[in-house]
Order: structure tokens, then C-alpha cells, then sequence
């Protein structure tokens, strides 16, 4: 979780354009990195009140009203950090396309902001060595000049992670979670998820043979085959002694991907956790402490919030409980964060 503080001492979030208690213009200055208000000194430029002090100029998206970024006026971009890393985006000749989009950007920066603090790829040296590019791509289904339909399926490849558009309509994602039987399906969860196929891209042979030994050789086994009995199968609550959910079971790359997501989940509950004092745990659990440590801690959290939510009729917020070979799993992933080049 990405907080500030107003220069009139208010809390403010990620996300937020202005601060409900003194009305100032607030947003992420990529001069310091930090959530903050700024003072508009012309129409394109403000500075950064709360921390550098920097004059700053408003993301060129934020003409569409999906970001809140500054950047430095001599950034030959008119894009902030974080816009510049969706590369193809949706016709904007619709308001429910920049709605979506919009949607997708913020659940985009969530997951952006918690790998910089995590130090993970991509802003982190890959594990062969190299910087390896990330980028996004929202999109929607169109229809050609054939009248041929031209699918968008949401996923991972090489680096560039793209998701279908419809993903951000709440009633099309409830109908899809209802009919694969899935716990969650949330914005951030799919690009966790799709993060978690990036991420084993960019694994180096060295950290093969470890990975292997976890989650299965992924050669071995063809994906469209996997794909094809995972659908045609008949239910098996075995899954539940070895992997995070049922999907991962399909293959060693689901199998990474969906533990990918599981470990951003817990970090992510349990750094806002911390964050908050009325919800801190009786011993602080460091975020790149033991992983044992961190489960116990966050599912701790995560039953108790369960528990409200049930109140309100609303789904749990984590697995109850964790097998040991996932904790296995997880250990893996958190150690690829001090992993050396």
C-alpha cells in the first residue's frame, strides 16, 4: 500500500487526486517516488509540496483522468514511470473503453509499486544478468474489415502482458469466477498472475534445476495437452496438498504463476497490515524476513478479515490454510528477491 501525507497533514493513498480535507491537488511525483500534494504554478506545471520540492509537469494521461503522475520537465517523455510501461491501450473513442482502461491502469500501478518495493524484475536485475523489458497491452476484441472477430486473450509473452478489456466490466468477471469456480478474479489478480509468467521468464538456467525440483519440469509435459485434461477432468480435491489452487495443478508454469500471485497477496496484506497500526500483528514480520514467518503472519490477517467479510456476506480474503510444499514453493520466489546477477 502506497500512502503520503497533504501538506495539511492528512493520510492520503495511491490513487487519490484530491485531498477531501484542504481540496489540494495530490499524485505520485516521479522525482521522489512519493505519493504527495502539489501547488499549481502554471497549467502544465506544479511543484512537489511534501517532499523534493521539484517543479514538476502533469502525465500526458491524465488529460483521459486514469493517472495522477508529475514528472520532471526535462523527462523526454510525456508519459510518468509508470504510464510509460503500457506500450498499446484501447480506442479512445469511447467513455467505457477509458473507463476500463482506467481501471486497468490503477490495479497496473498497485502491482508496479509493490515490485519496486519488493525489489523484483523489472526493477531489479534479471537473473541472467540483463534488465529484461516489461510492458502491457489493453486491449479490447474487435471485428475486421472481413467481419472476422479478432479475439484478445489475456496473458503473457515475452515480456508483454495483455489483458482483454472486458476483464475491468465487474459483472463480466463475476460470471466468468462463478463458471470456472475460482475463489477471486480481480484486476490485480490477473496481473499478479501474469507478473508470476513474466518472472519465470526471466529465471536464469542456473535457478532451473531448483525450480524444477518444485513445480515440475515444464518441458515435459506439452501446455496444450495439460490445457485440454485440465478442462476435461473431473474434480480432485487432491490439489489442495500440493498447490495453491486447483488451476496451478494444470502445469509447472500455472503452478509458478499462480504461487507468483499467492506470494504478492500475502506481502501485500501484510505490508498494509503493518502500515496500520489498529491492525498490526503482535510481532513485526520483516517483508523479507522468513517465509514461515510471513504466512503464519498473514494468514493470521487474513482469517480475521475473513470473518468480517462473512458478515457481510463478501468471499474470504486468502486461503485458510497453506500445504507445506507451497510454503516450499513460496520460499523459492520470496529468495529470487536477493537473488545476485
Amino acid at each position: 500500500m502506497n500512502t503520503g501525507q497533504c501538506r495539511c497533514g492528512a493520510k492520503i493513498y495511491l490513487g487519490n487526486s484530491t485531498c477531501i480535507t484542504c481540496l489540494a491537488k495530490l499524485g505520485r511525483c516521479d522525482g521522489c517516488g512519493e505519493v504527495a500534494s502539489f501547488q499549481a504554478e502554471e497549467d502544465v506545471l506544479a511543484q512537489c509540496c511534501d517532499q523534493c520540492k521539484l517543479q514538476v509537469r502533469a502525465c500526458a494521461n491524465q488529460v483521459h483522468g486514469i493517472c495522477h503522475s508529475y514528472l520532471d520537465p526535462s523527462c523526454n517523455s510525456d508519459f510518468c514511470q509508470w504510464c510509460s510501461f503500457t506500450e498499446m491501450v484501447p480506442s479512445l473513442d469511447s467513455k467505457d473503453h477509458i473507463v476500463k482502461w482506467g481501471l486497468l491502469e490503477e490495479a497496473k500501478r498497485q502491482l508496479l509499486s509493490q515490485l519496486y518495493t519488493l525489489n523484483l524484475p523489472p526493477y531489479a536485475t534479471s537473473f541472467d544478468g540483463e534488465t529484461k523489458p516489461l510492458r502491457f497491452r489493453f486491449l479490447k476484441d474487435t471485428i475486421d474489415e472481413n467481419g472476422v472477430a479478432q479475439r484478445i486473450f489475456t496473458g503473457h509473452q515475452d515480456g508483454i502482458i495483455t489483458v482483454n478489456l472486458e476483464e475491468a466490466d465487474s459483472v463480466y468477471r463475476e460470471k466468468v469466477r462463478v463458471e470456472l469456480n475460482e475463489p477471486h478474479r480481480t484486476l490485480i489478480g490477473h496481473l499478479r498472475h501474469e507478473y508470476g509468467h513474466y518472472l519465470d521468464w526471466c529465471l536464469s538456467a542456473e535457478r532451473r534445476p531448483d525450480y524444477c525440483e518444485l513445480f515440475g519440469d515444464p518441458t515435459s509435459l506439452d501446455y496444450a495437452t495439460a490445457q485440454e485434461q485440465y478442462y476435461n477432468r473431473t474434480s480432485n480435491l487432491d490439489w489442495m496438498n500440493c498447490f495453491v489452487s486447483e488451476y496451478a495443478s494444470m502445469h509447472p508454469w500455472e503452478d509458478f504463476a499462480e504461487t507468483t500471485n499467492l506470494y504478492l497477496d500475502l506481502l501485500a496484506v501484510l505490508d498494509t497490515a503493518q502500515q496500520n497500526r489498529s491492525w498490526r500483528p503482535v510481532q513485526k514480520i520483516e517483508l523479507d524476513g522468513d517465509m514461515d514467518s510471513i504466512v503464519r503472519a498473514s494468514l493470521e490477517l487474513a482469517i480475521a478479515v475473513s470473518e468480517l467479510n462473512a458478515d457481510l456476506g463478501l468471499l474470504p480474503l486468502l486461503p485458510e490454510n497453506i500445504a507445506p510444499p507451497v510454503i516450499d514453493k513460496l520460499t523459492f520466489i520470496h529468495s529470487l528477491r536477493t537473488s545476485k546477477a
